[in-house]
């Protein structure tokens, strides 16, 4: 089987490859959707609705982090080359293990600190739906943890082929 058939062949889990997009498209929906009751509610019904804002801003929060896990795992983010490029190969996967391990301990770093701060805002209610803050940062912890995480195995990735001596030439 080729890469492309295996692609078009639907799995029955699948999507908890993608739990990211699965879970940011879930976001998106519920932003938009209290975006238009808010509009809705505002212009067209007897009384607005108050919680729309803050429901369309946690999602929106959620739809940030979350999507950029999304984006991270498939290598969608900006990445400029010019002078690596220059680099021979083998040079050139090395320090993008380094790279990888660089930024797994960064983003760990940063979830763990999104952690602290959510735990610490579990007291602090949202204004009009008094939830806890802890939901909005929650998506950072889980957004950042995920980039670590697909960091980690990029970096993990790398010092195998390294190891078997690929990209050499």
């Amino acid at each position: 089987m080729n890469d492309l058939q295996e692609q078009a062949t639907p799995r029955p889990w699948g999507w908890l490859a993608r739990w990211d997009e699965a879970l940011a498209g879930l976001a998106l929906a519920v932003v938009v959707g209290a975006v238009v009751w808010g509009v809705f509610a505002r212009y067209i019904a007897p009384q607005p609705a108050v919680w729309a804002s803050e429901v369309a801003a946690i999602g929106f929060a959620w739809v940030t982090f979350i999507g950029a896990a999304a984006a991270a795992r498939r290598g969608l983010h900006v990445g400029i080359d010019a002078l690596t490029a220059l680099l021979p190969k083998q040079l050139q996967n090395g320090l993008a293990v380094v790279v990888s391990l660089f930024l797994a301990l960064g983003l760990g770093y940063m979830a763990w600190l999104a952690w602290n701060i959510g735990m610490d805002a579990r007291s602090r209610p949202t204004p009009v739906l008094r939830l806890p803050h802890t939901i909005v940062y929650l998506a950072p912890t889980i957004g950042l943890a995920a980039m670590a995480a697909g960091a980690a195995l990029d970096a993990l990735r790398g010092v195998r082929a390294l190891l078997r001596g690929e990209g050499a030439g």
